[in-house]
């Protein structure tokens, strides 16, 4: 009978485990899920287009002109003017997230920008055809 009882008692011990086993693959894959959605976030987060949005909402522009300091020599290359603000330019955004499955936290969504100058129109010239 003591047989009985602990060969029933291995077996009991032996389910609960396989369904902890169970239970801790489904978190693994969850958290694994979970990651890739953060780094997904995190790469959206570090791209050109959100790098512009973020700087657009600073007041940063466009630079016109350039220079370069020579930090061996100290020579200045090139003249930099001040960038001033063209009202042509504008920061174009789209939300857009990541698709995840439902029982992993969305990360906030992120934007999608494109700088848009409209070509330039000729204004007509009073010509001597």
């Amino acid at each position: 009978m003591a047989g009985l009882v602990g060969l029933l008692l291995l077996n009991t011990t032996l389910g609960q485990g396989a369904f902890t086993m169970a239970d801790l693959r489904t978190q693994s894959t969850l958290l694994a899920d979970r990651q890739e959605a953060m780094t997904q976030g995190l790469d959206q987060q570090r791209s050109t287009s959100a790098l512009a949005t973020r700087a657009y909402a600073m007041g940063m522009v466009p630079a016109s002109s350039t220079a370069f300091i020579h930090l061996s020599t100290g020579k200045i290359t090139g003249v930099a003017k001040p960038a001033k603000r063209d009202p042509s330019y504008r920061v174009v955004a789209t939300s857009t997230g990541p698709i995840i499955p439902s029982a992993v936290p969305k990360p906030p969504a992120t934007q999608i920008i494109t700088l848009v100058k409209p070509p330039k129109t000729e204004t007509p010239t009073d010509g001597d055809d």
